[in-house]
């Protein structure tokens, strides 16, 4: 007998997102040809072609896309009905995919999750990092619970809170005449290479913000190079690509060490928040909301390693 069972829509879900049959088998933890069979059979049931097999890619028909936007909703109210089951019990368990833009996903939320789950053990995060504005969009479009970003950026769909607090600094590589300068201004970055994030980079949108407040623009910064990650800024410093504008938490391991050095500026700090980002049309979990109960406690705590430095 044929029938549309959750495990089977849970493995098409993941056959769409991988577009692949041997990486939706590693996730789901199922050999290729058992995958394969679970796709068979949706098909036959629906009597419809639900993906389209093009080499090693895999993309789903029409049919396919229809089925996936069904089924993502119906394996989130599975999720949300054994929440309210186990919250009835009085137990806080569950997943939630949480979404970060890269500073707080690389430095601070990652340590917030292991206290996390180590007070509440039934409780599973997914992590997710990109820039701002994807994480921004995927909250909107349900595809993340919530986010924590660096930057606002305009959707009627979500809320943004004030949830955690940045200091950005200017970095140069050891041995930079910026160092040698007794007062830096905003103003010294046009006579140096700059590296410079990517469109959509919370950190980005912040500096730009900044410049104009301090009569400057992007375009009068002599940028010689953008790139889609802290990191990826931090590597090019030291390569002596250029002078950078970014969180001071990317780079203590590096100053630290002597890799990289901060220039103060003169009379001015660099002071930013980053925002707790809500899908205010969604239901919310018991995990997900002790999640967000325990992130507002646990950050009144973490500003100090800001004010404090």
């Amino acid at each position: 007998m044929l029938i549309m069972d959750l495990r089977r829509l849970e493995v098409f879900c993941k056959v769409v997102e991988n577009r692949s049959f041997s990486r939706a088998a590693e996730e789901v933890y199922l050999s290729q040809p058992t995958v394969s069979e679970h796709i068979r059979l949706l098909e036959l049931f629906l009597e419809e072609k639900l993906v389209d097999r093009l080499g090693k890619t895999v993309l789903p028909t029409q049919a396919g896309e229809i089925l996936y936007k069904y089924a993502k909703e119906i394996l989130a109210l599975k999720e949300e009905a054994i929440s309210a089951v186990k919250s009835y019990k009085g137990e806080v368990s569950g997943k939630l995919k949480v979404g970060c833009s890269t500073i707080p996903g690389t430095f601070i939320i990652p340590y917030f999750i292991g206290s996390f789950i180590k007070k509440y053990l039934g409780a599973r995060v997914n992590l997710f990092t990109g820039d701002s504005r994807d994480i921004v969009n995927k909250v909107a479009s349900g595809k993340l619970e919530l986010g924590v970003v660096g930057a606002i950026f305009r959707n009627n769909k979500v809320t943004f809170e004030e949830i955690l607090n940045d200091e950005l600094v200017l970095v140069v590589y050891p041995g930079h005449k910026l160092l040698r300068k007794k007062r830096v201004t905003i103003s010294d970055l046009k006579k140096y290479p700059y590296v410079n994030r990517e469109y959509g980079s919370g950190t980005r949108e912040f500096v730009e913000k900044y410049l104009r407040e301090n009569g400057l623009e992007l375009s009068d910064l002599n940028i010689v190079l953008e790139v889609g990650s802290t990191e990826a800024v931090c590597h090019a410093i030291k390569a002596k690509v250029g002078v950078s504008i970014v969180s001071r938490r990317a780079v203590e391991d590096d100053v630290g060490c002597g890799c990289l050095e901060i220039v103060p500026f003169h009379n001015l700090r660099m002071l930013r928040h980053f925002y707790l980002v809500e899908n205010e049309g969604r239901s919310k979990s018991t995990v997900y909301e002790a999640f967000v109960n325990e992130l507002r406690e646990w950050s009144s705590s973490e500003e100090e390693h800001v004010y404090k430095v």
